[in-house]
């Protein structure tokens, strides 16, 4: 870039020169030097974007420095003491520098070479007006349709011959070579020929390099290129939209890697110009969007999405809201909104969407007005997809069918027919309208029989009837309906055109109708062919949503035929794959939603391990399929010691990392993620650390099950079994009355007997509590007993066993539920009348994975003399009845912990907790605790100024936590959204460094919590779970027939 006192030398030396006209003054070394100087800074290009007024500054610095330059060296030419060699070299920079300031300041250039501008400026408009006519004729479609082509050949050839004729120093060459650069590339493009547009981008960029290279007109490139914006596109814009459609032809990553940077580029240089090229930065912006989204779709880039949000969101905000063209521009940013919603399932984007599509819907021209209502419905069907809202789904059908209308005898009708056809199958799938599917089948025939739908069109056409029409062989068990839908997937890919990721696409479509084929008529070798179809398009570049689908259908289908060793490698692939769907940038609860959406892909994944039989693979593939959310704090120490003694820095970085994806500031978090990832992946690199972060072996868990058995349970329509991990390995044993659906529903009845227990009337409550009696000797038939019988766990024990006086001390057993069991309280299954129950044969610990089990007991214990406690008392909470016994729970923890921080009423606010709770070793809430199922992130413990929330304490890391007892209603009750994700306040508590916490299942009464907590800290001499266990003993013994009463308290811990 120019700089001041460069200029300014030169400028008096010149002056010097006209005053005392003494050669000297020009021809010596330090004129030499100081011209040099000047023109290495105008060849170098700014440093970066530059504001508005330091543009214009830098333009104007830098025409003065072409004009002082010019002068100098027409002054040296005319003294001509350097031979002639030196003469031309002298004339040809005068030349060039003159001629970047001409048009400016015209008067300035020598009345010789004037002239020579004037005429070839007069020539160069005419050529530029025929050029210009000839190219807009070819309209703005890249490329236009057949027709528009005629003569375009002779005409390119002819501005060939022109371009070769034009001197080097024309501000006009690099505008005719971008032109005739475009007319190769429309002439490529409209012929389908990708290696001849590739050959133009190779030539248009050679042609401009060799200019730009020629130092004796380096230093105009900038100015000229400035010129360009006067044309539709500059050349940068040119090759990064070529090298796009180029991958989207034949779909090779690293061209469109190529095209992203070069139009990124392109922006970047409209960014440093002066004001009065911002239609430059908008064109640039315009040309990158669509690069950027064929990433994001291919791919699943996020970075990619949100880049395509803010440059649209940048664009739209260059407009006066309100008018046609914001109308325009806020239907592009919501549909890159959709799309970052897509990759994300972030519901902000989406609402966002519909918003801005009917604020356009409200203020868009007619010409405008059918694209805008497409828009909105699809922004509405997206809705409907996450939050079922049937609603939505009605008014996306009639907006479409308006859209539609509008576009009736225009070429937009295709598309709008193939959206309302799209949206009639939702519909139909949703409610089962066959008028609805039927019409979709109509709408699409009668479209693909139009003969003039371009290939890509025609694509995405017979992908939807395809789709539509396996449905209806499903709904009809219509074997010819599935014939002519295998055909028209066929048809497709015989086309043979698209990016690999849409091949993939297409035999994933064609595979999911074979499947169709055999599980409605029992053509095994057309489940062979799928099963071959879907592991080629599982080994092409799509995003990790895309893949896992592929991965997972592959899985199934290979189940369904049989195949249990190919399915069980299918699944754990799948597994594998889960991760790549989650970032902790997003809200917890979208994360939440994400692995809900997986639906039992875990489940039947270990399913397909088991009847494969591999028990241990099957372990594993459930450890690694659960506690997701909270996966980066649970590495193994192991193997943490041996890199921090290999590379102690990634060591650092990764720890560095971990706290910054637990930070509150979702854009810190979104730059850790990304950078958590590579840091993983290079660790990954070393010798020895390949399966960094993940479980390579049931050896690995064994250790964890010293202390006793870990219980694990997968339910699934084909087969129930719990896997027990030993310290002699992986325990399997078949649950045959243990199934899904009576899962739920007596999941669904017990939450309505423990809620009527508490709050119904006399009667009521007695048959709750019945209820409640039942559904604990269910647990004990169809998991508890088998399970504990496997172990040898058989015989029934006293209370001395517990004191140590007998020779049998408490087994413990630890179990790691998710899904509906996490909502049951399997430690106490069983009949307590008879003393038949777990209760009566284990100490049961809960946990949400082994791996957050074998991290929690990696915690050093602290002395007792050195522990600091924390009590957090909030008896009186709006909308709350008041708690009478908090006093005596706090006296009670006081006796346990000499050095406690007391924070009680007004002083117990968020702040002051968050603050106090990292140096706290045990803590105790006594207050209100509220679990939201639907959404488990914002279950909380109520504080007194603002809940302390599940997301809240997700990011927290204590580390030295020890125990935290919670005597607060629902605090261990997880909701089922994600089945094998357990988010509740104890589960989030240990994962934040607790190593116990004791918590209820269900809401419980102020006097027995006090109860509890009182004999829970008499009993504290022994291990927290013992303590725990003989406090609800003593409770269950005084009152056996209301479980209600003592059965909601648990132990989560090691």
């Amino acid at each position: 870039m120019v700089q001041e006192h460069l200029v300014t030398a030169l400028e008096r030396r010149v002056r010097r020169y006209r005053l005392l006209r003494n050669p000297t003054v020009l021809l010596c070394a330090e004129a030499a030097h100081e011209s040099r100087n000047l023109l290495d800074a105008l060849h170098r290009p700014p440093g970066g974007p530059l504001a508005p007024g330091e543009a214009d500054a830098a333009h104007e610095l830098t025409l003065r420095g072409w004009e002082v330059l010019g002068r100098c060296s027409w002054y040296q030419y005319r003294i001509g003491t350097g031979g002639p060699e030196e003469d031309r070299r002298l004339l040809r920079l005068a030349e060039v520098a003159f001629g970047a300031v001409h048009r400016a300041k015209p008067r300035a250039v020598p009345v010789r070479l004037r002239a020579g501008y004037a005429r070839g400026e007069r020539a160069a408009q005419r050529t530029m007006a025929a050029f210009r006519a000839e190219v807009g004729r070819l309209g703005d479609a890249l490329p236009p349709p057949d027709g528009r082509l005629g003569g375009l050949r002779p005409f390119r050839e002819r501005f060939e011959v022109l371009l070769a004729e034009l001197p080097d120093t024309h501000p006009r060459g690099l505008e005719i070579i971008v032109g005739v650069g475009r007319l190769r590339i429309v002439e490529a493009m409209a012929a389908e020929e990708v290696a001849e547009a590739r050959r133009a981008v190779t030539w248009l960029r050679g042609s401009v390099a060799r200019r730009v290279a020629d130092s004796s007109v380096a230093g105009l490139s900038a100015e000229v290129m400035a010129l360009l914006t006067e044309s539709d596109h500059g050349h940068l814009q040119l090759v990064g939209t070529t090298l796009t459609w180029c991958y989207e032809r034949e779909g090779d990553m690293a061209e469109l890697d190529d095209a992203i940077a070069t139009l990124t580029r392109a922006m970047e240089h409209a960014r440093a110009l002066p004001q009065g090229f911002g239609h430059l930065l908008d064109a640039a912006q315009r040309c990158l969007i669509p690069a950027l989204k064929l990433r994001a779709e291919a791919v699943g880039d996020v970075a990619a999405a949100e880049a395509m949000v803010l440059l649209a969101r940048l664009r739209q905000g260059r407009v006066t809201a309100g008018g046609a063209q914001w109308s325009r521009r806020s239907v592009a940013l919501a549909g890159a909104l959709q799309l970052q919603h897509t990759l994300t399932g972030e519901s902000g984007p989406a609402a966002e969407a519909i918003d801005l599509h009917r604020r356009a819907v409200r203020t868009a021209a007619p010409v405008a007005l059918s694209c805008c209502l497409q828009g909105l419905a699809t922004s509405l069907a997206l809705r409907y997809d996450r939050e079922l809202r049937a609603e939505d789904l009605a008014e996306a059908v009639d907006l479409q069918r308006r859209a539609l209308d509008l576009a009736e005898g225009t070429v937009m009708r295709r598309e709008k027919s193939a959206n309302l056809a799209r949206l009639l199958m939702i519909r139909h799938r949703a409610v089962g309208l066959p008028e609805a599917r039927d019409e979709a089948v109509g709408i699409l025939r009668s479209v693909l029989a139009s003969p003039d739908d371009a290939i890509t069109d025609r694509i995405g056409l017979l992908r939807l009837l395809g789709d539509t029409l396996r449905t209806v062989a499903h709904d009809g068990h219509d074997r010819a309906a599935l014939d002519e839908a295998e055909e028209a997937w066929r048809t497709a890919l015989e086309l043979r055109t698209g990016t690999p990721a849409l091949r993939a696409r297409l035999s994933v479509g064609l595979a999911r109708c074979l499947r169709s084929r055999h599980e409605l008529f029992g053509d095994s070798a057309a489940s062979d062919e799928a099963i071959a179809l879907l592991a080629g398009a599982a080994d092409a570049p799509l995003s990790g949503a895309e893949e896992l689908r592929t991965v997972r259908m592959q899985a199934e289908t290979a189940a369904a035929a049989g195949y249990w060793g190919e399915a069980a490698a299918s699944y754990g692939r799948a597994v594998d794959l889960l991760p790549r769907l989650l970032s902790p940038c997003r809200p917890l609860a979208d994360q939440r939603q994400v692995l809900g959406g997986q639906g039992d892909l875990v489940e039947s994944a270990v399913a397909a391990t088991l009847e494969a039989g591999r028990p241990g693979d099957a372990l594993l593939i459930l450890e690694r399929g659960r506690g997701l959310l909270a996966a980066h704090r649970l590495s193994h120490p192991e193997e943490r010691a041996g890199l921090r003694a290999v590379a102690p820095a990634l060591d650092a970085e990764l720890h560095r990392l971990t706290a910054v994806l637990d930070d509150a500031d979702p854009a810190r978090r979104r730059a850790a993620d990304a950078h958590w990832d590579a840091t993983v992946r290079r660790v990954r690199e070393l010798p020895g650390f390949e399966g960094f972060l993940q479980e390579s072996g049931a050896r690995d868990l064994r250790p964890v099950a010293g202390p006793g058995p870990v219980v694990s349970v997968n339910v699934t329509p084909r087969r129930s079994d719990a896997l027990i991990l030993t310290p002699g390995g992986v325990r399997t044993v078949r649950l045959p009355g243990l199934t899904g659906h009576e899962l739920v529903s007596r999941t669904a009845k017990f939450g309505v007997d423990v809620a009527a227990a508490e709050t119904g009337s006399p009667a009521e409550r007695f048959t709750a509590q019945a209820g409640v009696r039942a559904t604990l000797g269910w647990l004990w038939d169809v998991l508890a007993a088998p399970v504990l019988d496997c172990l040898g766990l058989t015989a029934t024990l006293s209370d001395d066993a517990a004191r140590g006086k007998s020779g049998t001390a408490w087994p413990r057993v630890w179990w790691a539920l998710t899904g509906p069991l996490a909502m049951l309280p399997v430690h106490v299954a069983g009949d307590h009348e008879r003393a038949v129950s777990v209760l009566d044969r284990a100490v049961s610990s809960y946990v949400p994975s082994i791996r957050a089990l074998r991290h929690a007991r990696t915690r050093p214990s602290v002395s007792p003399d050195r522990r600091r406690g924390l009590m957090v008392e909030v008896s009186e909470a709006p909308g709350y009845g008041t708690l009478t016994r908090t006093r005596e729970e706090r006296a009670h923890f006081a006796r346990r912990v000499r050095s406690a921080d007391v924070l009680s009423g007004a002083g117990a606010t968020f702040d002051a907790v968050a603050r106090r709770l990292p140096d706290a070793h045990w803590a105790h809430f006594a207050c209100h605790g509220t679990a939201d199922p639907r959404n488990p992130s914002t279950s909380h413990l109520l504080l007194h100024d603002r809940p302390l929330l599940v997301s809240d304490i997700f990011r927290m890391r204590l580390e030295h936590a020890e125990l935290a007892y919670l005597s607060a209603c629902s605090t261990a009750a997880s909701g089922s959204a994600a089945h094998n994700e357990t988010l509740d306040i104890a589960s989030s508590l240990m994962v934040a460094g607790f190593q116990h916490v004791i918590a209820t299942r269900w809401p419980v009464g102020d006097q027995g919590a006090a109860d509890v907590a009182a004999r829970f800290y008499a009993h504290l001499d022994e291990a927290p779970a013992l303590a725990l266990h003989r406090a609800i003993r003593t409770m269950r013994d005084a009152a056996p027939r209301l479980p209600t009463k003592w059965a909601a308290y648990v132990h989560t811990g090691i």
